[in-house]
C-alpha cells in the first residue's frame, strides 16, 4: 500500500467536522474556562478577605508585625495550596479542551 493510499484509508475513518460539532466543542471549551475563571475569582476573593481582615485588625506597629508574622505562617500555605489548585485546574481543563478539539477535527498533537 502506498503512502497516499494509506492516508486516504486513514482519512476515510474520520468523521467530518460539522458546524454542530464545532458549536459543541466551543461550548465545552467555554464551560471549562468558566470553571477556571470561577476558581481564579474565588482565589482573589479569599485574598481580598485576608487583606481586609488584616487592615481592620491593624493596631500598633508592634502588634501589626506580630499579627502579620502569625498570619503569614497560617495564610501563605493556604494561598500556595489555592494557587496550585488553580494551576492544576487550568492545566487539566486546557488539556481536556485540546483533547476534545483534536477528537472533533481528527488531529493528533506531538507527545507532550
Amino acid at each position: 500500500m502506498s503512502d497516499a493510499e494509506f492516508r486516504n484509508t486513514e482519512n476515510q475513518g474520520r468523521t467530518a467536522a460539522t458546524p454542530e460539532a464545532f458549536v459543541e466543542f466551543f461550548g465545552e471549551a467555554m464551560r471549562s474556562y468558566e470553571k477556571v475563571l470561577k476558581t481564579g475569582i474565588q482565589l482573589q476573593e479569599e485574598s481580598v478577605n485576608l487583606w481586609k481582615d488584616v487592615l481592620t485588625k491593624l493596631g500598633s506597629p508592634e502588634k501589626f508585625q506580630a499579627k502579620l508574622e502569625s498570619m503569614t505562617a497560617d495564610g501563605c500555605p493556604k494561598i500556595r495550596k489555592r494557587m496550585e489548585e488553580f494551576v492544576e485546574t487550568f492545566n487539566r481543563t486546557s488539556n481536556q479542551t485540546i483533547d476534545l478539539f483534536e477528537k472533533k477535527i481528527g488531529f493528533t498533537r506531538p507527545s507532550r
